[in-house]
């Protein structure tokens, strides 16, 4: 296994690494989500994966594009060096709760202009009730919820940044089938013993 020495960088990637570094508070970038918010208002009668489309390529035609004077390999998610980019689409609940205090959060701070904070007070609200996280809950069973409700078994990452969590078995969906998958679960399911640990992990 190659090992990286970080005492042999080229002083052009100690810059760029010391500069990174030294963000405290990354800054975030609301062009994401203002773009997405604006495609999906005008294309409401169009299918979701049209309207994903469409606000992809209007984010990419008008998002601010920056290359530092010395880069070699270049691109960036946001309009600032290490900036997070909003997905409204996912989920705005907790950028709602928290967007005035994200300074302030112990270990993870954002830094939030107030231009920032009065773009997502005005781009939240239209998402509520159409993110990813709101047609989770609409298909839990009320069982399913109480689950979460505990604590024990935490779900936001998935409902709410899932594309990023997932890593499909694509030989086997094509060999099965998303029927033959269903099948497989349902067996599964019903001989599976819950106090059994083994069976928990076979």
């Amino acid at each position: 296994m190659t090992q990286l020495k970080l005492d042999t960088l080229s002083d052009r990637i100690k810059a760029h690494k010391t500069a990174l570094v030294h963000i405290v508070k990354p800054p975030v970038c609301t062009e994401r989500a203002q773009h997405y918010t604006e495609m999906y208002q005008q294309h409401l009668d169009k299918p979701i994966p049209v309207r994903r489309a469409l606000a992809l390529a209007h984010h990419l035609a008008e998002r601010t594009i920056w290359i530092k004077h010395d880069e070699l390999i270049v691109g960036n998610q946001a309009s600032e060096v290490r900036a997070a980019p909003i997905f409204p689409e996912y989920t705005v609940s907790w950028i709602e709760k928290e967007i005035d205090d994200l300074a302030d959060r112990p270990g993870a701070g954002f830094s939030v202009s107030e231009e920032n904070k009065r773009i997502l007070h005005d781009v939240c609200p239209w998402w509520r009730g159409q993110t990813v996280q709101d047609r989770c809950y609409g298909m839990f069973t009320d069982e399913q919820k109480g689950l979460l409700a505990t604590g024990i078994i935490k779900a936001e990452g998935n409902m709410t940044s899932g594309d990023a969590h997932l890593a499909v078995n694509f030989p086997l969906l094509l060999e099965k089938g998303l029927d033959g998958l269903r099948d497989k679960v349902a067996e599964r399911r019903s001989r599976i013993n819950l106090t059994v640990l083994e069976d928990l992990h076979g």
